[in-house]
């Protein structure tokens, strides 16, 4: 009897060969440098001003306003990321924004305590900052990276953005309440200089090509995004599970992150912190699930992954012991970061990398002036309800979600013998398929295929980058 390879084995074997070929490239290790040495600084930063808000008045829409103040405004300003987006070589964009964001933290730390209204105005260039830079590194991905490398390097790359996040809340647990705010940014502030120094060693690239006239406003980004997506019913299935993880269950987490240590669980100042560390870490086992490809038996569709993910959300306030509440947190925010990369590897992959910034900026823009309209109502009903009765609206508002999705999705299935959008990972190389009358090549990850039966594709080509 001759052994034969495990799917499982398979998978392995390729995860660790793109690994090897990824540590290789010098493209990749200072993007990942750079997005980790900025994400440890600004993670730190903002769970030190939620907290200083959170205790100064004792409410969660306080805390909230930290996040609102960086995302709200985004949607206005999408105009002018996508045009640097499209316009800048994408080395001298990431430069440009990490040096303006080591004067913006500095200014942060300077006016707290001060003025809250100049405070809100830094954040909100802070969340232009960030949406931009986010989108630049997900065109650099595209850039930098041979094709059958662009999925596995995106989700790598976001573990950058991760772990940065657990350092700084680990940071956090030690220097919050401990050193003054000031101190905390100029910390940030050494993480941007770092970062751009990084992004230096990039090598030379043309800027992307010259975006379409119509993209210099609001109107027309959306026009330009929404015809892309408008052509791929299964682009904008996996579009709208990334949005709505964003919207719903990171919007959630921005105020839970807070409320269950501090109020619910009864933790000094600090537990917000190791909370944060907590989530993070699920986070990171999410995106290492991701990468490596999920066992056979955890492979379920997307839509059932996010039904899963707002049920966990619930389980932490099943009780009032740190441990299990921290357990099941670490759960939650595994499980929907799986459904997070899970849906950006396929906006990715079928994303033509002339469309991709205006999609990228669409996708920050929307998602996280939507997470924030969810911290201002769940932070505000909070302070009178509960988080426990908020989080329940939540849940129901994500079934209402996955019904209104999927009863889309399948009126738009070209062949009624497949079914659309069972997005699975099985962590293999993706295979490249030439786009026929087309100079591109498109990648058709496996984690968009149903059994031996590849979902339809339009043309399209590879993938991402972070939140």
């Amino acid at each position: 009897m001759t052994d034969r390879p495990t799917e499982e084995g398979v998978a392995m074997e390729a995860a660790g060969s793109s690994l090897r070929t990824l540590a290789r490239s010098r493209p990749f290790v200072a993007l990942w440098s750079s997005m980790f040495v900025s994400t440890v600084g600004t993670g730190l930063l903002l769970v030190a001003l939620s907290v200083a808000y959170y205790q100064r008045s004792g409410q969660a829409l306080a805390a909230g306003l930290v996040f609102a103040a960086q995302y709200l405004p985004l949607i206005v300003l999408m105009p002018i990321a996508t045009r640097l987006c499209d316009r800048l070589p994408t080395r001298q964009l990431l430069v440009r924004l990490d040096l303006v964001s080591v004067v913006v933290s500095i200014g942060v730390g300077v006016a707290f305590g001060h003025a809250f209204w100049a405070v809100f105005l830094l954040l909100v260039a802070r969340g232009f900052l960030e949406m931009t830079t986010k989108s630049a590194r997900g065109v650099a991905i595209k850039t930098y990276l041979p094709a059958e490398l662009v999925e596995r390097g995106n989700t790598l790359l976001n573990s950058a953005y991760f772990l940065g996040s657990a350092a700084g809340g680990l940071i956090g647990g030690v220097v919050i309440g401990q050193v003054p705010v000031v101190v905390v940014a100029g910390l940030a502030s050494v993480g941007f200089a770092v970062s751009a120094a990084c992004c230096r060693a990039l090598p030379l690239a043309p800027a992307p090509a010259s975006a379409p006239a119509e993209g210099a406003t609001t109107t027309g980004v959306w026009r330009r995004s929404l015809t892309v997506i408008g052509r791929d019913p299964e682009l904008a299935r996996a579009l709208s599970y990334l949005v709505a993880t964003v919207v719903l269950f990171q919007g959630v987490n921005q105020i839970a992150r807070v409320w269950l240590p501090l109020t619910w669980l009864g933790m000094p100042a600090n537990g917000a912190a190791w909370l944060e560390a907590v989530s993070v870490s699920g986070i990171v086992a999410g995106m290492v699930l991701v990468m490596l490809g999920l066992p056979g038996r955890w492979r379920l569709p997307v839509r059932v992954l996010f039904v899963l993910t707002a049920g966990l959300m619930l389980v932490p306030f099943a009780t009032h012991s740190t441990v299990p509440a921290f357990a099941s947190y670490f759960v939650y925010t595994m499980v929907f970061e799986i459904v997070y990369l899970m849906s950006f590897g396929v906006v990715l992959s079928r994303t033509a990398q002339p469309d991709l910034p205006a999609v990228m900026v669409l996708f920050y823009g929307v998602a996280f002036s939507g997470m924030t309209v969810t911290v201002l109502l769940v932070g505000a009903l909070t302070d009178r309800y509960g988080l426990p009765t908020m989080l329940l609206v939540v849940a129901a508002l994500a079934l209402a979600m996955v019904v209104a999705t999927e009863r889309r999705a399948r009126r738009h299935v070209p062949d009624p013998h497949v079914s659309a959008g069972q997005l699975r990972p099985t962590g293999r190389k993706p295979d490249l398929t030439a786009v026929s009358g087309a100079a591109v090549r498109v990648v058709a990850p496996a984690s968009t295929r149903s059994g031996d039966t590849a979902v339809p594709r339009t043309p399209a080509s590879p993938e991402q980058v972070g939140r």
